[in-house]
């Protein structure tokens, strides 16, 4: 048992020395279980923090969401940034990563912890001088204890019981984030409105009351309806209507296979929506950018 314990220990000690994590904090007590630890990470905010701190600037803080309260969406787009900069920037192998799911619903948390240990071990997080983790190679075979459904199922009710550890899991990742990055979280983070709600209410109301006066601007208004019924009225009802339901009555394998890979095309095509919008919005005169902002084209989206 003692080995089971230590594995997610370590990552947690890893996570404080990255600068993550504060030393002080709640998951890293000596009577922390291992439920809050998967708390702390099921929105993917410290995730891609601690990308940024073992790269700098590796996942763009205008593709963070760093509030998401757990709303599905905008934690599996977190998690999806932060598993797209372990291949990209990280160079670790697909076979080393986990499935958003399986952090979110917590499906796998053993493999969380395996993709992480990969992840602090890889060239460019040594290059911090951070020792990874396990320490001891043996640690590894305790992620076997993570695969009985039993467990699993104690998790995922613990990590909804802990949800309140969340409070004040940012307070020290997103304050180091903001010493290099406090204008840009400004401008995008505070000057929104206070609910995701709410800016989607505004944004729809200046969608509706626009009139395209012009051909190009009835092929942008096309252009962006399309991708945005597509993620809205496809790929939201499949989620919401067939693969959430459906998740309690298939097996998993099954379940897998009818719904293969529509998670991260969800994340890709939300992500793709959002950044269309803002070219969009600018193009069409709807927003201005910032003084301080390089306006974003509707080219520019298809090329990054």
């Amino acid at each position: 048992m003692a080995e089971i314990i230590e594995l997610w220990r370590e990552c947690v000690r890893w996570m404080i020395e990255c600068g993550i994590l504060d030393a002080k904090h709640r998951v890293a007590e000596a009577d922390a279980e291992i439920d809050e630890f998967a708390t702390v990470l099921r929105d993917g905010v410290l995730l891609c923090l601690l990308c940024n701190r073992l790269c700098e600037n590796c996942i763009d803080i205008k593709d963070l969401q760093q509030r998401p309260q757990m709303a599905q969406f905008l934690c599996c787009k977190n998690i999806c940034e932060f598993l797209k900069a372990c291949k990209n920037t990280f160079e670790m192998n697909s076979e080393d990563l986990f499935d958003p799911w399986d952090l979110y619903r917590l499906d796998d948390f053993g493999k969380v912890l395996r993709t992480l240990s990969k992840l602090s071990t890889s060239p460019v997080a040594k290059l911090s001088g951070i020792r990874g983790f396990p320490l001891r190679i043996s640690s590894l075979n305790s992620v076997e204890y993570y695969n009985n459904k039993v467990i699993y199922k104690n998790l995922r009710q613990g990590a909804e019981v802990n949800e309140p550890v969340l409070e004040n899991a940012y307070d020290m990742g997103i304050a180091e984030e903001e010493k290099t990055s406090g204008r840009i979280y400004d401008s995008i983070v505070c000057q929104r409105p206070n609910s995701q709600s709410e800016l989607k209410a505004i944004d729809y109301d200046k969608w509706l009351n626009f009139k395209p006066d012009s051909r190009r601007e009835h092929c942008i208004k096309e252009l962006y309806d399309t991708e945005s019924n597509y993620v809205e009225k496809a790929l939201d009802m499949i989620i919401n209507n067939f693969y959430t339901p459906l998740e309690e009555v298939l097996s998993k394998d099954d379940h897998k296979m009818i719904f293969m890979n529509i998670l991260e095309l969800a994340c890709i095509h939300r992500s793709f929506r959002d950044h269309l919008r803002q070219a969009v919005f600018y193009t069409v005169g709807l927003e201005e950018p910032t003084n301080d902002e390089k306006p974003v084209t509707i080219g520019d989206v298809f090329i990054t």
